[in-house]
C-alpha cells in the first residue's frame, strides 16, 4: 500500500508541470474559510496565507516573540481545512477548459470539489494545477476545499519506506523527516533560522478559463548574438491541436519582429532583433531588456497572447588550467566578471508573509551597493517572479540553487520522479530572466560526504553509503544537469562548494565556502591567507539593532547573552564574545549587540577586501548572508525588516566595480585598486592623512593606471614623512580615485585595530542644522562606526520605527541628514 502511495506521489507531480499564463480570463479566488480539525470555522481570510499565520492573529500571538516558536509547534501535528466556493455562471461553464492554479500550495494536501477528490500535492515548489471540465461542475456554487494534513506524518511515513536515516544535522524534528520531503529545509530548523514548519497557500488562486486553447509554455531562444544582429526563436507549446499563426512583436522597440505557424502542438518560430542592445551585468554596461508578444492566432481570431521581458546575452562558467591551478569565472558577452555579491535566504520563516513590497524595499537597498551577484541558497526556496525581474532590471547575475542542502536524499524511483518535474519546472519558469547565470545542484552535500565525517557519526555501512552515493549521482550529476541542459541556457554544477577549507583543503579550484573564521574559531585576519578562486560563502555573525530586539524581548538590555533563544549557532554567543575582545577590546555588557554589528563589519571588510586582491585568482565574493528570516542572531547584513546592519555600509563602501585596497606595513602603506569593468582605465589618486581631530598633515597625489585583469598597484607611501609626529594610533587617510566626470571610488583608511584607536569623544562636537529643509549634523571629530536611532523617517514592514546606520565612518567637517532628537551611539575603546 505504501509503495503505491509512493508512485501515485509522483505521479501527481508530474501531472503538474504545465506552466499557465493564459490570457482567455481569469478569476481570483482571494476568500477562503480555515476549519480546523473538528470542522469548525477559525477565521475568513484573505490569500496568501498560512495556517500559522491565521492562528497567531486569532490568538493574539506576537510573531517572534520569546514563546512564538513553541505555540508555532503546537500547530504541526493537527489536521487543517481551507475551503471557499466558486459561482460559475453559464457561460463560463461553456468554456472549453476551467483551470484551478495555485501556484505555491505548502500543504501535504488532498484536493476536492464538491466534495470529489481531484488531487493530491505535496510540494510548494511546483503548482497544483487541474482542469475543472473533467469534473461534476455545476451552475451557481461550486465548492473547493483542500485538505491540510500533517507534514510530521507525511514526513515518517516516507522515511520508514526508505529505511534509511539520513544526516540532517539542522533538522530539529524528531525524526529528521526534511530530506524525503520537497519544502524548504530551513523550516526545519538551521543555524539562523527557528523550526517554523508552516501549511498554507502563498499565492493567490485562480480560476483560468480557456475559450479555444492557451499558450501552455513559450521559451525564448537566443540562436546568435552580434552587434548587428540576433536571431532568436520562440518555442511554443499549445494546450491543442494546431493549426496557428504566431505573430512576435518587439514591444520595446514598437516593431513586429517575426511571424510563422504551427501546424500542431509544437512548434518553433524565427525572429531577430536588429542593432541589439545586450544586456550586461552592473558595474560593466547597462542591463538592458526586450519586451516580446506573442500572439497565437487561428482563422485570424485571436487564440492566446504571452508578453515575456528577456535580455539578450552570452554566458558561460569557465573552469580551466591556469598559472593558479583551475579557474572559476564567469565570462558574460565575452568578457570575465567578477562576482561581488552576496548568498540570499527566505525573506520570512512564512513565505506567505512575503509581498512584493518586501522585494521592493530589499532591492531599493541593493541599488545603493555595487552587488552584481545573488546566490539564491539551496535550503530556502525557488523564488517568485518579482525576484528575478528586479534583478534583471539591476543588472544582478543570480547564482540559482537547486532546493537540497546538508544532508543526503533518498535513492527511490517516486523521489526521482518528483524531482525530475521540479527541476523541469523552474528551470522552464526562469530560463527567459537574463540574470539566470547559474544553476548549482545543492549546498554543501559532496563536501560534507567527503570531510564532515557523516559515514562514522552515523554508522553507515557499506550498503547504505551505496544507495546514498547511487542518489547523489542521480540526482546531482544526472536528473538536474539534464533538466538545466534542455530548458536553459545557465551553467551547471553538481555542488557548491567544489574545494574544502582546512588543512586539507584545497584553493587553487572551484567554489568555496570559507569557514576557518567562525567554525574554524580562526581570527578574522586569517581570511588575507584562505582565498579560494570563488568564495562563495564566508561571514560573521552579528544581532539586529538594540530598538529591533526590544520589539520582541521589550526587557533587552543591549547583552546578547540573555538572548539565548535567538541564538541557534552552536558556538554562537561564546565566539562573538571572543573576537569582540581581541578586536574591540573590553566592551560593557549593555553595548554588545551593537559593538557585534562593528565586528561583523570588520571582519566582512576583511574577508571583501582579501578576496578582491587577489583578483584574477579569485573571481567571486558573496558574503554570507544579505538578508534574514526572523528577529535573532545571523550573518546578515540586512535584519527580517530590511534594516540595514553596520556590515551593510561595508558593502556599500567596498562592492564598487573600482576599489582601493590598502595593506598596512609598519613603515609603510601600499595601495592597489581592482578594475571590474570592461575597459582599462586612467584616474587621479589622492591620499590626504588627517588626525582624528580631522587636522590635514600629509597629501600624496599621483596619476595611476587601472587595468581591469588584475589588481593594480597605485601608490608605496612611507608612513614616516606622512605620519607627522602622530603615531598610527591617532590618524586615518582618506584615499581617492577620480577622473574628468568625478570621484570613481574613495577609501578611509585605518592602521590599527580598533581597540588601539585614539578616538575623541565626540558627543560634544556635534553640529545640528537645517539645509534645504532636511536636518543635518556635523563632527569636529573622527567618529568610527556611528549609529543613530530612527534618523529618517522610516518604518518597517510591521509599522515600527527602525534603527538605521549612517555607515562606517563620520567624517570632520561633512554633514550627514540626522535628526536633532535622534539618539546618537558610537564607539570608543575601552583599555
Amino acid at each position: 500500500m505504501l509503495k503505491r502511495f509512493s508512485i501515485f506521489l509522483g505521479l501527481i507531480w508530474l501531472g503538474n508541470i504545465v506552466q499557465l499564463h493564459a490570457q482567455n480570463s481569469e478569476e481570483l479566488l482571494n476568500t477562503w474559510t480555515l476549519l480546523d480539525y473538528k470542522e469548525s470555522a477559525v477565521a475568513e481570510v484573505k490569500m496568501p496565507n498560512s495556517v500559522q499565520s491565521i492562528v497567531s492573529k486569532k490568538e493574539e500571538f506576537k510573531r517572534f516573540s520569546n514563546e512564538y516558536e513553541s505555540q508555532m509547534a503546537a500547530l504541526e501535528d493537527k489536521m487543517w481545512y481551507f475551503e471557499t466556493t466558486i459561482d460559475l455562471s453559464e457561460n463560463q461553464l461553456q468554456s472549453k477548459q476551467i483551470w484551478l492554479s495555485i501556484e505555491e500550495l505548502d500543504a501535504n494536501a488532498k484536493v476536492f470539489l464538491n466534495g470529489n477528490l481531484i488531487g493530491e500535492h505535496h510540494t510548494p515548489f511546483v503548482p497544483f494545477e487541474r482542469d475543472l471540465k473533467q469534473y461534476k461542475l455545476e451552475t451557481g456554487k461550486n465548492t473547493i476545499r483542500i485538505w491540510c494534513m500533517s507534514w510530521l506524518d507525511l514526513g515518517k511515513t516516507l522515511l520508514d519506506e526508505t529505511e534509511l536515516m539520513f544526516p540532517a544535522d539542522n533538522d530539529q524534528t524528531e525524526h529528521k523527516i526534511s530530506p524525503v520531503l520537497r519544502k524548504p529545509t530551513y523550516q526545519f530548523g538551521w543555524d539562523f533560522a527557528p523550526k517554523h514548519i508552516t501549511t498554507g497557500i502563498h499565492t493567490v488562486p485562480k480560476l483560468i478559463f480557456v475559450e479555444q486553447a492557451r499558450i501552455e509554455s513559450c521559451k525564448i531562444n537566443m540562436n546568435t548574438l552580434s552587434a548587428v544582429k540576433s536571431q532568436l526563436s520562440a518555442e511554443i507549446q499549445m494546450s491543442h491541436q494546431g493549426p496557428y499563426d504566431v505573430k512576435i512583436e518587439n514591444l520595446t522597440e514598437n516593431e513586429i519582429s517575426g511571424e510563422g505557424k504551427i501546424g500542431h502542438q509544437k512548434g518553433v518560430v524565427d525572429f531577430e532583433v536588429v542593432l541589439p542592445k545586450k544586456w550586461w551585468p552592473k558595474g560593466m554596461g547597462a542591463p538592458n531588456l526586450y519586451t516580446f508578444k506573442i500572439t497565437v492566432s487561428q482563422d485570424k481570431k485571436v487564440v492566446d497572447t504571452r508578453t515575456i521581458t528577456t535580455g539578450l546575452r552570452e554566458a558561460e562558467l569557465v573552469q580551466a588550467a591556469d598559472d593558479f591551478g583551475t579557474s572559476f569565472y564567469f565570462k558574460v558577452n565575452g568578457y570575465q566578471t567578477f562576482a561581488r555579491g552576496v548568498n540570499y535566504v527566505p525573506m520570512d520563516v512564512d513565505l506567505s508573509q512575503v509581498t512584493s513590497a518586501d522585494y521592493e524595499t530589499f532591492f531599493n537597498k541593493l541599488k545603493t551597493t555595487g552587488i552584481n551577484m545573488i546566490r539564491v541558497w539551496g535550503g530556502g526556496t525557488y523564488e517568485r517572479e518579482d525576484f528575478y525581474t528586479h534583478c534583471d532590471q539591476l543588472g544582478i547575475m543570480v547564482w540559482q540553487d537547486f532546493m537540497f542542502a546538508n544532508t543526503t536524499y533518498p535513492d527511490q524511483d517516486w523521489f526521482y520522479e518528483s524531482i525530475r518535474t521540479e527541476a523541469t519546472y523552474q528551470t522552464k519558469r526562469l530560463a527567459h530572466h537574463p540574470c539566470m547565470i547559474h544553476w548549482n545542484g545543492n549546498n554543501e552535500i559532496d563536501v560534507a560526504w567527503k570531510n564532515w565525517g557523516w559515514q562514522s557519526t552515523y554508522k553507515m555501512n557499506g550498503k547504505t553509503k551505496k544507495r546514498m552515493m547511487t542518489a547523489y549521482e542521480n540526482i546531482f550529476k544526472d536528473i538536474l544537469p539534464e533538466a538545466v541542459k534542455n530548458n536553459s541556457t545557465s551553467s551547471y554544477t553538481h555542488s557548491s562548494p567544489l574545494s574544502n577549507w582546512g588543512p586539507n583543503g584545497d584553493l587553487k579550484s572551484g567554489s568555496l565556502h570559507y569557514w576557518g573564521v567562525w567554525h574554524g574559531k580562526e581570527n578574522m585576519d586569517a581570511y588575507a591567507n584562505n582565498v579560494g578562486r570563488f568564495v562563495s560563502e564566508y561571514g560573521f555573525q552579528s544581532y539586529p539593532s538594540d530598538n529591533v530586539l526590544k520589539l520582541y524581548d521589550p526587557g533587552f538590555d543591549g547583552d546578547y547573552q540573555g538572548l539565548q533563544g535567538r541564538q541557534k549557532s552552536y558556538i554562537g554567543n561564546d565566539e562573538i564574545d571572543r573576537q569582540m575582545t581581541h578586536y574591540f577590546g573590553t566592551v560593557a555588557p549593555n553595548n554588545k549587540a551593537y559593538v557585534s554589528q562593528l565586528l561583523q563589519a570588520l571582519a566582512m571588510e576583511k574577508a571583501i577586501l582579501a578576496h578582491r586582491m587577489k583578483k584574477p585568482q579569485c573571481a567571486g565574493t558573496l558574503m554570507w548572508q544579505g538578508n534574514d528570516c526572523w528577529p535573532g542572531a545571523s550573518w546578515s547584513a540586512l535584519d527580517c525588516h530590511h534594516n540595514p546592519k553596520a556590515v551593510f555600509g561595508t558593502m556599500q563602501e567596498l562592492m564598487n566595480p573600482i576599489q582601493i585596497i590598502e595593506e598596512v606595513h609598519p613603515d609603510f602603506l601600499v595601495l592597489f585598486a581592482v578594475n571590474d569593468s570592461t575597459k582599462n582605465a586612467s584616474a587621479k589618486l589622492e591620499v590626504n592623512f588627517y588626525d582624528f581631530d580631522g587636522k590635514l598633515i600629509g597629501t600624496v597625489k599621483e596619476t595611476v593606471n587601472l587595468n581591469k585583469a588584475t589588481a593594480n598597484v597605485l601608490a608605496s607611501i612611507p608612513l614616516g614623512t606622512s605620519l607627522k609626529g602622530k603615531t598610527p594610533q591617532e590618524i586615518y587617510a582618506v584615499a581617492a580615485l577620480s577622473n574628468s566626470i568625478g570621484v570613481l571610488n574613495e577609501r578611509v583608511i585605518l592602521f590599527d585595530d580598533p581597540k588601539n584607536l585614539k578616538l575623541k569623544n565626540p558627543s560634544d562636537e556635534l553640529n545640528y542644522f537645517v539645509e534645504d529643509g532636511v536636518e543635518m549634523v556635523k563632527s569636529s571629530t573622527f567618529v568610527y562606526a556611528p549609529q543613530f536611532l530612527d534618523t529618517i523617517k522610516e518604518t518597517d514592514k510591521m509599522g515600527n520605527e527602525v534603527t538605521l546606520v549612517s555607515g562606517l565612518h563620520m567624517l570632520p567637517g561633512k554633514a550627514y541628514p540626522v535628526k536633532k532628537s535622534a539618539e546618537f551611539k558610537f564607539y570608543l575603546p575601552t583599555p
